[in-house]
């Protein structure tokens, strides 16, 4: 019953696309499979007697699930630290640039400060030969 639930919630999510981030709608049906795929291979360890699975096959089944968890953990980890690494990539460029432009503007009054002092010098320079 309840994996019945967890699909049909998946269905009307997956249909209706309410998320703007296609990442986040990615990882959230992923999400949905993992929890349908454990439960479902949980159920195998459900029953008494013969139905009950054999010691290897457990732990087969066992380390099937703690996989499929530990890799959609991994994948979600590894999303998030590459969207992490965009925004400071971005953060670092556009502090570099206006860093870079900041420097352009300052090498720029020195050129100008530069020339101000010699046309200054040279007027005082000619200035005192008139005389």
């Amino acid at each position: 019953m309840l994996l019945s639930v967890l699909i049909v919630i998946a269905a009307i999510n997956i249909s209706s696309s309410p998320e703007r981030f296609q990442e986040l709608l990615m990882l959230e049906f992923l999400s949905m499979f993992v929890l349908s795929l454990t439960l479902t291979l949980g159920l195998f360890f459900v029953g008494t007697g013969e139905d009950q699975l054999s010691n290897s096959a457990a732990t087969v089944v066992g380390a099937l699930i703690l996989t499929i968890n530990a890799c959609f953990i991994g994948c979600a980890l590894c999303l998030s630290a590459k969207r992490k690494a965009m925004r400071a990539r971005i953060l670092l460029t556009s502090s570099w640039n206006s860093m870079m432009s900041r420097m352009s503007i300052f090498k720029a009054l020195d050129k100008m400060e530069q020339m101000n002092s010699r046309a200054s010098t040279r007027s005082r320079g000619s200035i005192v030969n008139a005389k």
